[in-house]
C-alpha cells in the first residue's frame, strides 16, 4: 500500500490548530507548512505523472511541476491558477524550512493550509473534466 500524501495536510491542520503540543510552537508551525506544502506539490506531481511528466525525484520536479501546470497547452486559467499557488506555497515553505530569522505565525501557516487545500480541490477538478 503506497503513502497517501494527503495525509500531510491533515498533519498540517492539527498542527495548526494547537501548535504548542510539543512545547515548540515556532517548529510546529514551520513544520504545518511545510507538510502543507509536501501535501500540495505530490497531489499536483502525481496529477502531472498520470499526463506524462516524467518525474527526475530531483529538486527540480519543484519548479517543473509548477512550469508544466503553468505552460500547459492549450492554456488553462485552473492550471495557471494551480501553478501560481504552487508557488507562492513553496515560497512560504522555503521560508519556513530554511530561514531561521523570520518567525511563523498561526495567520501564515492558515494561509498556507488554504492554498495548500485549493490547489488539492483545483488539481481534483482537473481530473474530472
Amino acid at each position: 500500500m503506497s503513502f497517501d500524501w494527503l495525509h500531510f495536510l491533515t498533519v498540517a491542520e492539527r498542527l495548526h490548530s494547537a501548535p504548542d503540543i510539543f512545547g515548540v510552537d515556532d517548529a510546529c508551525l514551520r513544520t504545518a507548512t511545510s507538510r502543507a506544502y509536501f501535501a500540495a506539490f505530490h497531489h499536483a506531481m502525481s496529477w502531472t505523472v498520470s499526463k506524462g511528466y516524467p518525474r527526475t525525484c530531483r529538486g527540480t520536479d519543484h519548479t517543473d511541476v509548477e512550469i508544466y501546470f503553468r505552460d500547459s497547452i492549450p492554456s488553462d486559467k485552473m492550471k495557471q491558477k494551480i501553478a501560481l499557488e504552487l508557488g507562492r506555497l513553496r515560497n512560504r515553505r522555503n521560508q519556513a524550512d530554511y530561514d531561521c530569522n523570520v518567525p511563523q505565525t498561526t495567520n501564515q501557516v492558515a494561509l498556507a493550509i488554504l492554498d495548500a487545500q485549493s490547489i488539492i480541490k483545483n488539481v481534483n477538478s482537473l481530473s474530472n473534466h
